[in-house]
Formats: C-alpha cells, structure tokens, sequence
C-alpha cells in the first residue's frame, strides 16, 4: 500500500516527494516506514515534528534527507545540527548557527519557515524577506528550501501559495536562493495544482487516508488504505439476559451473549466507538 500510494501522489504532483513521518509515522512505525521509502526514488526525504523522530530516522540508518518541522531551543538546535539534521528555522537565528557551525566544522542546511497567513509557526510573511536577508549574511548557512502550512481552505491556499512565491522571488532578485518551495499537503494535492511548487509534502494520503470528505467521494487519485487495528482479547464476561452494561447502562442484552473486553479505549486511545458495544469507554472497550 505504502508503494502505491507514493506512487498515485506523485503522479497526480509530479514533483519529489517530502514524506511526513510525524506521529511515529501515523503509527505504522516511523523507521519500518523510512527504510521502505528509502527503496523509492519519489520520495526525497522525511519531515517530522519531533526531535526524537528525526534522531531514530537517522540512527536507523536511513540515507536520505531529515527535515525537522518542528521548533526547537538553543540547545536542541545544536543537538539537532549535531546530529545532521536539518531544521526549520522560524525567526533570525544567524549568530547561533555562525557559532555552530564554526564548532562544528560544516555548513548548516536549513528549511526556511514562513507563515503565510495562518499566524501559527514561521516567520510572518511580511517580515520574511528582511529575515532571510539577515540570514543570508551568513555564508555557512544554506537554504535547502522554504516552507509554509496552508489552512486547507482553497482560495486561501492559492493566496499563501502567492505570497510564498512572491517571497521566493524577491528573495532571488537580491541574490538569495532559498531553495526548494514546498507547500503542498495532502489536501493540496488533491485540490491546490498551484501548491505543488517545487516538491509536495503529503502526510495522511500516504497511508491511504483521504484528506477529506470531498477527496474520498470524488476518489481521483486512488489510495490504498495501509492501517489496520490488531489488539487481544482480555477476557470475556457473559452477563445474564437483562443486565444492564457499560457507562450509563445503556446496553442490556436480551439473551446471553459474551462480552469480549480489550485494552483500547475511546477517550484514552481515540478509537471510534460506532462498531462497539458501549456509549462511552475509558480506558478499555468491548463488543458483541
């Protein structure tokens, strides 16, 4: 499924892919993940949000690229630097990446973060040309490429899609190259053509999860769902007829039937509870 669904988003694009492992890769497990893309030539690289994933891709052995999307302290930019990854820089951070990387001994490649408009992370659009100028002063540091996260609202993401290149390009005009524009999540790809730039960043879709519902009726890229929910049976309880269960005691069962219990909740471990037993369940659920 992994395989094909990379392959159905990069046709659809047409562009390398940046593959988003965060969330220990959606929980398929971030480097059983990260080695199987490493055998497709798609796919450029990884970006996470934690440091600790970036650490596990790259002590896992994985040859490509490790983006980190995620902010991060002094301290953990130089942990991160250390260790070869590169970071997201959000705001002027040149002094602190000149010291490092003359302790260092290397250049420092860095993913260029803007918020285009949704004023959550990144450097504010309308402040991000004289940010990179300051950068740019700096020749150890390298743009690798610039970034921004779309609200997944079309004619607002065609907007944040402009005002990233309109930065790109007054960024060239003063002879800065900030490296590979990307954009495009997996809505984007679905919806947004102009978000493709110069490399796409799905995360969901490369599971085989449809962005929303208006991608799954329509179905135009076909995805190939890669989860599956595997747990054990705890035990099995077989209430008389008439007994009432669970929270509130809405399920009563008109003859004897087992209940069989396992340990995966709807509050605790966020699982949807319409092929289960019960209204509410905390920390473990049951069916019939």
């Amino acid at each position: 499924g992994l395989s094909w669904n990379v392959e159905q988003l990069y046709r659809r694009a047409g562009r390398p892919i940046l593959a988003v492992l965060k969330d220990n890769a959606y929980g398929h497990g971030i480097i059983g993940v990260a080695r199987h893309f490493e055998t497709l030539t798609q796919v450029y690289g990884y970006a996470v949000v934690k440091i600790q994933e970036a650490i596990d891709i790259k002590t896992s052995g994985a040859k490509n690229l490790v983006v980190l999307l995620g902010p991060t302290t002094d301290e953990e930019l130089e942990y991160v630097v250390a260790h070869d990854i590169i970071p997201s820089i959000y705001h002027d951070r040149g002094a602190l990446l000149a010291r490092l990387s003359a302790k260092y001994h290397k250049n420092i490649h860095v993913h260029f973060y803007v918020d285009t408009g949704m004023g959550r992370v990144g450097v504010p659009y309308y402040e991000a040309l004289a940010v990179a100028e300051a950068l740019a002063k700096h020749p150890e540091i390298i743009f690798d490429g610039v970034l921004t996260k779309l609200a997944e609202e079309d004619d607002f993401d065609t907007e944040q899609v402009r005002r990233l290149d309109e930065l790109h390009r007054q960024a060239l005009q003063k002879g800065i190259r900030l490296g590979l524009r990307h954009a495009g999540s997996s809505g984007a790809i679905f919806h947004v053509p102009t978000a493709y730039m110069d490399m796409v960043r799905p995360g969901i879709s490369l599971y085989g999860c449809y962005p929303d519902d208006r991608s799954e009726q329509s179905r135009e890229i076909p995805l190939k769902s890669t989860f599956d929910f595997k747990t054990r049976v705890m035990y099995v309880k077989n209430p008389a007829p008439g007994i009432r269960s669970s929270m509130a005691g809405n399920i009563s069962l008109r003859s004897r039937h087992g209940l069989p219990h396992f340990p995966s909740g709807i509050r605790t471990d966020g699982r949807d509870r319409r092929p289960t037993a019960v209204r509410w369940a905390l920390p473990a659920n049951c069916i019939r």
